[in-house]
């Protein structure tokens, strides 16, 4: 175990299970993910989650009782790393590549598309980038910041770090180590360091060219400075001082789709994001569509339920019934009450 950090370091801020049988309910409890859940080949739906905090990190353990796709964007300025434990199937998939338990699976730049079956069980692994200042957790986010969406780790390295996922979460539920500042803080530096080993971090390595890299952190940076407006292809690349031809290679070797792909579900996320969020007088479908380049409302709403499984009238009608989504924190803080 590594010595204690000379730096501060938080004791854990929330720890708590939620199940639930509800996928709306699902949808709004896992914020700041924005996520919808397509169920396939059933109309039930439940699903646990236990989760922990510390510094920096989050840890999930998700168990599904019914197949589901999930599509959406994961928290700004974040890593996301998942672990698949059991309830692998043929259809399970992450960007329409099959799982299989010798991988790790991340997305950084916020979106994210995976198939998972009945009983699928997995840890996700939630780093903030703002990493608490540490060297270590700026190589992590730097080694995802170029990495594809699958990473294969040799078996043994990446059965350590589940024990210790698994190890954490049990030492969560005692009170003695919970109250322990001094043992959070060397089991977080521990966590760090099996994180960085699995992955096997060294500095200055990249996973894809350091050309693709930067042109795909340039790209999201310019995409989340935009305020509502998602912009072209071409003023893209002029931004970036690039040719098409680049963020091109680029986009294909991180996501495997086009560039205008890309895009069309980002500005379909954007919309999904607005419609959740308006005031019902103050704004309209058609008036969003338009802000973000979809001319077509037929079309519109046919690609927002495709990927949705509603129509853009519906979204906007529940936000205009219902209240502000609960965050996973709320309902841990309600249930304890």
């Amino acid at each position: 175990m590594p010595e204690i950090a000379d730096h501060y370091c938080a004791p854990i801020l929330e720890t708590g299970t939620f199940e639930s049988e509800e996928p709306v309910l699902f949808e709004a409890a896992i914020k700041p993910w924005n996520l919808t859940v397509d169920l396939r080949h059933s109309t039930k739906f439940s699903c646990r989650v236990q989760y922990l905090r510390l510094a920096g990190i989050t840890l999930y353990r998700d168990t599904y009782g019914h197949g589901m796709r999930l599509q959406g964007m994961t928290p700004r300025g974040t890593l996301t790393l998942s672990l698949p434990v059991r309830g692998l199937t043929d259809e399970s998939a992450f960007w329409n590549e099959p799982l299989d338990d010798q991988s790790i699976y991340s997305t950084f730049h916020r979106e994210i598309d995976s198939v998972t079956s009945e009983k699928h069980d997995q840890f996700i692994i939630l780093l903030d980038a703002g990493g608490c200042g540490e060297p270590e957790f700026a190589e992590l986010l730097n080694l995802f910041d170029g990495a594809p969406a699958r990473l294969s780790v040799m078996t043994e390295r990446r059965e350590r770090l589940l024990r210790f996922c698994r190890r954490l979460m049990r030492l969560a539920q005692d009170p003695a180590v919970a109250g322990d500042g001094k043992a959070i803080c060397l089991l977080r530096d521990e966590f760090i360091d099996v994180l960085k080993r699995t992955l096997d971090v060294s500095p200055g390595r990249a996973l894809l060219g350091g050309k693709e890299a930067g042109t795909l952190s340039a790209m999201f940076e310019i995409l989340a400075g935009e305020n509502y407006r998602v912009p072209s292809v071409k003023e893209l690349c002029r931004t970036m001082e690039v040719s098409e031809r680049t963020l091109e290679r680029a986009v294909r070797a991180r996501f495997d789709c086009t560039v205008q792909a890309l895009l069309r579900r980002f500005r379909l996320h954007e919309a999904r994001r607005h419609l959740l969020a308006i005031d019902r007088q103050r704004g309209s479908v058609t008036e969003i569509a338009f802000n973000l380049g979809f001319f077509d409302p037929g079309r519109f709403a046919g690609e927002y339920r495709r990927t949705f499984g509603e129509l853009p009238s519906q979204t906007l009608k529940q936000t205009a019934q219902g209240q502000p989504p609960e965050t996973l924190l709320d309902v841990l803080i309600r249930e304890k009450r």
